[in-house]
């Protein structure tokens, strides 16, 4: 801080290996590094509030275009 440069995290969801094969999407840029533990926390439970029955978090995030998942990842949702 004070106009130091401090550690920062992008963050990819879904992609996806072997048959699934799928590059991940940036839902979140540059989270500095007090924040990522809260990010994180915040996307576990929007997803497990929206997903269906026993979907997978890789399928969820599949399933929403990237505005869809700010939001729901994002306190206000």
């Amino acid at each position: 801080m004070n106009g130091e440069p401090t550690e920062g995290f992008h963050v990819f969801v879904g992609g996806g290996f072997g048959a699934n094969r799928a590059v991940g999407r940036q839902v979140f840029k540059g989270v500095p590094e007090g924040e990522i533990k809260s990010t994180v926390e915040n996307m576990l439970r929007g997803y497990l509030r929206h997903r269906e029955d026993s979907e997978s978090f890789q399928s969820f995030c599949n399933r929403h275009d990237l505005n869809a998942l700010q939001g729901i990842f994002s306190n206000g949702e």
